[in-house]
């Protein structure tokens, strides 16, 4: 999946700079001061180096997969597909922020939907961190949907109403 690729590319790069920075500081050791007492052989200094480069090269390849083949490659209807995945989670957050908003709330009730919908979206986005694994557009399509009037979140207003 996704979330897991990008994970495994973050957990690269965390070692690659643990890697980077261990062969900085006792490749400085090694070059200024007496090397005898080092820890670390100035040939396992230069291994871990050229496994710092190697690890950045790694993340650098698997980042470039991910973002032009598996992001690039997502059906336009990902927003669309994950919004109905989540519905019974948007239902929720959308019942709870219904009944919490005044009944005698001064907007009229489409203004009162959007606002609504505004404030489910905005939760339900905080919450899953979607941001974090899908791009600005592919996340955008979701908060697009979620406020989309034709996307049916279950709702008591509309049952209300008597819509469906």
């Amino acid at each position: 999946s996704l979330a897991a690729l990008q994970s495994c590319i973050t957990f690269i790069r965390i070692l690659a700079g643990i890697c980077t920075v261990i062969s900085l500081v006792f490749g400085f050791v090694h070059a200024n001061f007496d090397s005898t007492q080092s820890p670390i052989t100035k040939d396992q200094t230069m291994f871990g180096a050229f496994v710092a480069i190697g690890g950045w090269f790694v993340a650098s390849i698997l980042e470039f997969y991910l973002e032009f083949f598996s992001i690039w490659n997502l059906e336009p209807s990902a927003g669309y597909d994950i919004c109905n995945a989540f519905q019974a989670e948007l239902s929720r957050i959308y019942n709870e922020f219904s009944e919490a908003m005044d009944i005698n709330h001064i907007l009229g009730p489409k203004m009162k939907d959007r606002l609504i919908r505004e404030y489910t979206a905005r939760e339900f986005l905080d919450k899953t961190r979607f941001d974090s694994v899908l791009k600005a557009d592919r996340f955008s399509a979701i908060m697009q949907t979620i406020l989309s009037e034709d996307f049916d979140l279950g709702t008591t207003s509309s049952r209300k109403e008597g819509k469906v």
